[in-house]
C-alpha cells in the first residue's frame, strides 16, 4: 500500500489505514481478494518451473514419517485448494 500512498501523497507518519487509502482511490478490491490473487500467481510461476527446480519439489513433495502432535500446520496446497480457479490435486 506504499505505493497507492504515495500515489495519494500520504506518508506513513500520517498512518492511514490501507482499506482507507482504498477508498480514497475508489478501488473496490478487497485485502483477501488481492492476496489469493498474488498466491495463484505465484503458485502458476512455480508450476511453469521444470522438475528438477527446489521450489517445484518443495510444492510437490511429500515428507515420510509420523505426524506431530497438536493442530495440524496449514499448509499452501490446502490454502490454493479454496480458491475455485486451482486444481492442486
Amino acid at each position: 500500500m506504499l505505493v497507492l500512498g504515495k500515489i495519494c501523497g500520504i506518508t506513513k507518519k500520517d498512518r492511514r489505514k490501507n482499506v482507507d487509502i482504498l477508498k480514497g482511490l475508489l478501488i473496490e478490491k478487497d485485502m483477501v481478494d488481492l492476496l489469493k490473487a498474488q498466491r495463484l500467481t505465484y503458485f502458476g510461476h512455480v508450476n511453469r518451473m521444470g522438475n528438477d527446480r527446489l521450489p517445484k519439489m518443495l510444492l510437490h513433495g511429500h515428507t515420510h514419517g509420523h505426524q506431530s502432535r497438536g493442530r495440524p500446520k496449514k499448509k499452501y496446497k490446502r490454502e490454493l485448494r479454496g480458491s475455485q480457479y486451482v486444481n492442486t490435486t
